[in-house]
């Protein structure tokens, strides 16, 4: 059989390692997996803590119209759980140094946003039906 040149090692440019013709992509590791998923929500964390701030601020406003509420203390613990996933993410992607750290705190980080999302939600819901 003649050698038709499907075996080459292509360079490709901006791609750090060859690419062979028939070789399979690398498995992503754990520790790069969570650091990557870590430097996707640290913004819309940061961002759900603006959020959390501007409800309360709201709240605080409309308490005169409608009477006491516990809305703004609720929205300030899912404030502080989005704090808490923003802090603990930017240390994920700060750790060069163990990256198994990292990857941890990439994990608490991720546990806390969904927290955080889980107890703004519930706080939604339960001062649309004006539960609280």
């Amino acid at each position: 059989m003649a050698d038709r040149g499907d075996d080459k090692i292509v360079r490709l440019p901006g791609v750090a390692e060859p690419v062979a013709g028939h070789a399979k992509p690398k498995a992503e590791t754990t520790e790069n997996a969570g650091r990557r998923r870590a430097f996707h929500f640290l913004p819309v964390a940061a961002s759900m803590v603006g959020v959390c701030a501007a409800l309360v601020a709201l709240v605080k406003v409309a308490e005169f119209r409608i009477g006491p509420s516990a809305v703004d203390e609720y929205s300030a613990c899912a404030g502080v759980l989005f704090l808490a996933s923003v802090i603990t993410s930017y240390l994920s992607l700060r750790l060069d140094d163990s990256p198994r750290l990292a990857a941890r705190l990439g994990l608490i980080a991720d546990m806390l946003f969904i927290a955080g999302l889980v107890v703004i939600t519930a706080v939604t819901m339960l001062f649309a039906y004006e539960v609280i």
